[in-house]
């Protein structure tokens, strides 16, 4: 978690050195980097719910989508950088035999060693999760919250886990220069992957999270959200 704020978007997310988390996150976030881009087919309102992963100096995204009618499927983008992000193509995979139709949501890339699961993250000898969570007790929000562990299945020790100390709440996070405060939620992201497979050996922290915000004025059916995707960057690195 070595970056300045903003710089993630300039190319590719560098992974931190060797270091102990902080007791207490700051963010950056961009604005949103990745819009519905509807078509005759596909009146799309929401793109939510990213896995992120890279291959061959490229970002690939797959996304789900939401549409005027409640149907529910699944998208995918690429590029090279993420200042690319918004202008790049976006390919609806209901065409995909496998798909269809039918229900589909929620995407996730396993593309990793099997010790790293969907929301932990190897860190050193240890591993850092991320729950996803409402902010019951204020203002109803969706953020982050953070436990460590020694191994997956192992007892997990708070690290950022309240309300009022979390790893990414509207409370932590500020907006890029010229950015508006454009979402007050930070739900379902994962940390960025800059590589296929973990390295046993590799203590570093991966630096960015691209989660799904909208609009804090937004209302109604869940479907008619309007989620778009972004990046937040740590800002307070302890390596």
């Amino acid at each position: 978690m070595a970056l300045a704020p903003g710089s993630a978007l300039a190319g590719t997310p560098q992974p931190g050195r060797e270091g102990s988390l902080p007791e207490r996150f700051t963010w950056s976030s961009s604005g949103p980097l990745i819009s519905p881009k509807p078509d005759a087919g596909h009146p799309i309102l929401a793109v939510e719910d990213p896995t992120v992963f890279r291959y061959r100096d490229g970002w690939h995204v797959y996304f789900t989508t939401a549409d005027t009618a409640g149907r529910w499927s699944l998208g995918y983008t690429s590029f090279a950088r993420w200042s690319e992000a918004g202008s790049a193509p976006q390919t609806f995979l209901d065409a995909t035999p496998d798909i269809g139709s039918r229900y589909a949501a929620a995407p996730q890339i396993f593309s990793f060693a099997p010790q790293e699961t969907c929301n932990v993250y190897r860190l050193g000898d240890g591993h850092l999760m991320l729950v996803e969570a409402l902010a019951t007790g204020s203002d109803w929000r969706r953020y982050f919250r953070a436990w460590t562990a020694d191994s997956p299945g192992g007892t997990r020790k708070p690290l950022a886990d309240t309300e009022a100390n979390p790893c990414a709440r509207s409370s932590n996070v500020a907006f890029e220069a010229g950015q508006p405060a454009w979402t007050r939620d930070f739900s379902h992201g994962e940390m960025i992957r800059a590589r296929r497979r973990p390295d046993p050996h590799d203590r570093s922290v991966p630096p960015s999270v691209p989660p799904q915000g909208m609009d804090p004025a937004s209302s109604g059916e869940y479907h008619r959200l309007p989620w778009r995707l972004a990046l937040l960057t740590q800002t307070n690195p302890t390596c």
